[in-house]
């Protein structure tokens, strides 16, 4: 071996020789550069000199979460669900999203997933003002409408993942036969894996009915959702989903916001009519006990002035329909606030609650107050209630769709209140024509 190495070092040096080579200066060239940390790449982070008394750059709060994104419905109350994705909850005001500081109460999100893409962003930016245009950017979003899913492992990746059924507070509330509960719109939209959507008997479904059963049965049962247009146009939209297509077109309970979209088409047939000087409907989430275990009277407070806002501006002869839900059960008022006066017409037959009788006699007295002039009965006084006759229902869960009959007779007949007060009952045929309408008028918005 010792041999083969010096033969070897003897043939470099020849080649070196000959080709005028100088072993030296080729080692000293060859020797690896001792690296000047603070200009080396990974060092590039590293303040210059120069820069040493430069305030140091804000930092972004590096430990996100994932979170889903609500946004507040509103006409129906409660939230909607519209977007997935990670928040910066360590944010601080003074922190800046595209150069603009927080504020209070707001936090740093990002945006993977949209549910309602075309729902407006709650703190828009010069680069976008809807859901679907922040997709992948960072924007700022009201602390209190972002719920962070830590059992939500994989919930940014798509809206096919569930959140997990043993979350807690997420169950939903089974349904009893005729008491429907109202509910927020997060708790109403949530599924759990292990909650498996109905299927439509086809068979048992009215033929005008099954378009939008179809529909559904392939294109909500994922959670996705119909947006129909507000009663007005500066009020957020509707949204329908699954269960709430199932349950009307089954005939089961109906939901708060099946009682809004009629709501909406009979507001359009007015204005088509010509009529819409005539009524003014109230959301049933703006007067109906929704909460619970909340201060009674100050509840009570909150939701006459819900109708006192509404009605203040109206001009004398125009009727406020309002349909209204104790928890358990449909009713719908019709106030004649110049008058005093209102007409309950309940499905069942009975006198209003006491707190039905305590919401309207406040809200009707405290309008007096403020309107003044022009009221012929004392103020302060005692609001005439007045049970009004009206078709009775028969089975447990017809109520909301008695009520959606009550508005259609009052608003689409010119003596409506005299010919509803004269009828007794309503038969399948009469319901259905409602359950028709409402059908065709949803279809009407889905985008395919």
């Amino acid at each position: 071996m010792k041999r083969q190495l010096a033969a070897l070092e003897r043939t470099v040096q020849e080649l070196c020789v000959k080709h005028g080579i100088n072993r030296e200066t080729m080692a000293e060239e060859a020797a690896p550069e001792t690296v000047d940390q603070h200009n080396s790449f990974k060092a590039s982070c590293t303040l210059n000199e120069k820069d040493a008394d430069a305030p140091d750059p804000q930092p972004m709060p590096n430990e996100s979460k994932e979170c889903q994104l609500f946004l507040t419905d509103f006409i129906n109350g409660g939230e909607v669900l519209v977007a997935l994705g990670r928040a910066y909850m360590d944010c601080v005001p003074t922190d800046t999203v595209h150069g603009i500081p927080l504020g209070a109460g707001n936090v740093r999100v990002t945006i993977s997933v949209p549910k309602l893409k075309r729902a407006l962003l709650p703190i828009p930016t010069n680069e976008a003002t809807y859901i679907e245009e922040a997709v992948g950017g960072f924007v700022a979003w009201p602390k209190k409408l972002v719920v962070i899913q830590s059992s939500l492992s994989q919930a940014s990746r798509g809206p096919s993942q569930a959140p997990d059924p043993k979350a807690k507070g997420r169950k939903r509330i089974k349904k009893r036969a005729g008491r429907k509960k109202l509910q927020s719109q997060p708790e109403v939209q949530q599924q759990t894996a292990e909650e498996v959507p109905p299927t439509f008997d086809f068979d048992a479904i009215p033929i005008e009915l099954r378009p939008l059963a179809y529909y559904a049965q392939s294109s909500l049962s994922d959670g996705s959702q119909i947006s129909c247009p507000p009663q007005q146009s500066d009020e957020m939209p509707i949204y329908i989903g699954y269960e709430d297509v199932y349950d009307f077109i089954t005939f089961k309970e109906i939901s708060t916001s099946s009682i809004m979209v009629y709501i909406s088409y009979l507001s359009d047939c007015c204005a088509r009519a010509g009529l819409d000087q005539r009524f003014v409907f109230i959301s049933p989430f703006l007067v109906s006990p929704v909460q619970q275990n909340v201060d009674r009277v100050a509840y009570i407070r909150e939701r006459a002035d819900n109708i006192i806002r509404i009605i203040t501006n109206i001009p004398r002869g125009r009727l406020v329909l309002m349909p209204y839900n104790s928890g358990q059960h449909w009713i719908l008022a019709v106030i004649n606030p110049w008058d005093d006066s209102v007409l309950y017409f309940n499905p069942l037959g009975n006198d209003p609650g006491e707190d039905f009788q305590q919401l309207i006699t406040l809200a009707l007295n405290d309008w007096k107050l403020l309107v003044g002039r022009g009221i012929t009965k004392r103020r302060n006084c005692k609001t005439l209630i007045q049970t009004a006759r009206c078709p009775i229902q028969q089975g447990n869960v017809q109520c909301g769709y008695f009520v959606l009959g009550f508005m259609r007779e009052i608003t689409l007949n010119v003596d409506g209140l005299a010919l509803l007060q004269n009828k007794t009952s309503y038969n399948e045929a009469d319901l259905n024509l409602v359950r028709q309408e409402w059908t065709t008028y949803v279809m009407s918005f889905i985008q395919y």
